[in-house]
């Protein structure tokens, strides 16, 4: 079987508020993390949170141009997550609607990059060569001027 660590819920406006409450709510085991794009939590005071998911890594995406579901529901959204101990990563996005876009397409692979990371533990990383390590940081946005391999001095 996969490890819970390996496993996202995410959605989009209403599908986001059910991803939300579904991972958290989730009693089993501790999931990998959860996406909610241009959504909102609706009623704060009934949202249950399960042991094994009170850690559990959300990323929350809006555009700050979204008619349908405002910002300020995704905003309230990461909030009311915060103030109850859940690590919440906030992203908006400059002239979005209530749409996706190749910027929140690029966090989101961020997110579940370093998610997947921690879920491999220290072995991955020491697996990786250091021309795959640079690259990933790379990839995470970590400047890499000052790492160096071989092959930046010979040829």
């Amino acid at each position: 079987g996969v490890s819970a660590s390996r496993l996202f819920l995410g959605g989009f406006s209403q599908g986001g508020c059910v991803a939300v409450r579904a991972s958290l709510s989730f009693p089993d085991a501790s999931l990998g993390g959860c996406i909610a794009a241009s959504t909102f939590l609706g009623d704060t005071a009934r949202l249950p949170i399960a042991d094994a998911n009170r850690k559990l890594p959300v990323l929350c995406c809006h555009g700050d141009a979204d008619q349908i579901v405002p910002t300020s529901e995704g905003l309230r959204l990461s909030t009311a997550l915060r103030e109850r101990g859940i690590g919440v990563e906030w992203r908006t996005y400059r002239g979005m609607g209530h749409a996706s876009s190749a910027e929140e397409a690029a966090d989101v692979r961020r997110f579940l990059r370093r998610r997947m990371l921690v879920a491999g533990g220290e072995g991955a990383l020491q697996a990786k060569t250091a021309r795959e390590l640079k690259a990933l940081l790379q990839e995470l946005g970590v400047d890499t001027s000052a790492c160096y391999e071989k092959s930046d001095f010979l040829e």
